[in-house]
């Protein structure tokens, strides 16, 4: 998701402006459309994420699809929010940054690269779809998203659909293709954060906890710091290290969650690792515990054993997709009404404190064993607490 959908009031100017100028650009691009349908023959396709780092994660199936399934060019655009997920993205692709919440300076970076296709990975910005669409001999295809009218200049509109997953969603842009073979998974490289810094941490077992959600309305998106506190203990009492996990806007929450703990092998890492070092921990560790955020697709798509704990947000649209991964709902059934990002009643009940310990460290232990082979890699089993 890019920055916007955190900010109301960046959302609505998004749409009061962003429609009818949309639809303006469409009209200009439409002269040529039939000519760039008859002429399309991509060689060097543009794929751009503006969105988070849990996107751009599962953005990865398209590029790990088209770098092995054709012959094209690759350039990734990403945005100042997401460029720190880059280092884990390794498909012979030129990168470049391209700053959403600065159009002009954006439209420039986009402007200045050669590409014939676009694939505009964002579900609801009209300032992204206005990006992608700048150039007119470029050939565009980006989503068909339900009341968000942001379609219109795009060449091909793929339906977003909100019974797909996200990942579904975005391996469905790649129709246009006709490819003979199905998407392949997304794919992302921890190689470069194996350093002697993060093998001191990994020399005992340890388990990992991230507790931070972030965007609109974060706070309701987060469990109560006292369970965060009771599974912390429990899982020193397993034998395990803990480490707490957050970006450098964490690192304060972090260690006062740490302090709470009062154990010492309770340890706040916020701020302190790249996202590369901490994905290569991951790989290495006992078990994830996280909110439903871009730690927790990192962890599950590095099939780390990954437990998603759910309150607003949908698990069916954006919970984990590895085989060693499970979902932790609230019991109420109040939840999973995230499907964008920011579709919260007037009065948001605060539902994540349904979500008992006893059901996570059951998670827990659950992940934590061998996958069976016939487990799905995008089917994770759903959990939720019981009803008191």
């Amino acid at each position: 998701m890019s920055s916007g959908r955190g900010n109301r009031n960046a959302r609505r100017m998004d749409r009061l402006v962003g429609v009818p100028m949309l639809t303006g650009l469409a009209t200009l691009r439409w002269m040529g459309r039939r000519s760039r349908r008859e002429s399309w023959s991509p060689r060097r396709i543009c794929v751009y994420c503006p969105g988070a780092n849990g996107d751009l994660m599962l953005v990865t199936s398209l590029l790990h699809t088209l770098a092995t399934q054709t012959n094209c060019e690759l350039l990734l655009a990403v945005s100042p929010e997401n460029r720190h997920a880059l280092p884990l993205i390794q498909f012979g692709q030129a990168n470049v940054v391209s700053p959403i919440k600065k159009p002009r300076e954006a439209a420039r970076v986009l402007a200045s690269e050669s590409f014939d296709t676009l694939i505009d990975t964002h579900q609801w910005s009209r300032v992204a779809a206005m990006l992608a669409n700048g150039n007119r001999d470029v050939f565009t295809i980006g989503f068909q998203t339900p009341h968000q009218f942001r379609h219109f200049a795009h060449d091909v509109a793929i339906p977003h659909l909100a019974s797909n997953h996200e990942l579904q969603n975005y391996q469905s842009l790649l129709q246009p293709f006709e490819l003979n073979t199905q998407p392949l998974p997304p794919k992302l490289c921890v190689a470069a954060g194996e350093n002697d810094k993060t093998r001191l941490l990994s020399e005992r077992p340890f388990a990992v906890i991230h507790p931070w959600a972030a965007g609109y309305l974060h706070t309701l998106r987060q469990w109560p710091s006292s369970r965060w506190v009771a599974l912390a203990h429990w899982m020193v009492d397993q034998g395990w290290q803990v480490y707490i996990t957050g970006g450098p806007g964490d690192q304060e929450a972090s260690l006062e969650l740490a302090k709470s703990c009062a154990h010492s092998s309770v340890r706040s890492l916020a701020g302190e690792l790249s996202l590369a070092e901490v994905g290569w921990l991951l790989t290495q560790s006992e078990a994830l515990v996280s909110v439903n955020t871009g730690i927790m697709h990192l962890g599950s798509l590095l099939n780390a054993p990954t437990v998603s704990l759910n309150g607003p947000t949908n698990p069916d649209r954006w919970g984990p997709t590895g085989s060693r991964s499970m979902n932790v709902n609230p019991p109420s059934g109040k939840g999973g009404y995230l499907h964008l990002g920011f579709e919260y009643p007037s009065r948001p009940e605060e539902i994540m404190s349904e979500i008992e310990l006893s059901v996570v460290t059951e998670a827990v232990e659950k992940v934590r064993m061998p996958p069976s082979s016939s487990a799905s890699t995008h089917s994770p089993e759903d959990c939720s607490c019981p009803v008191n």
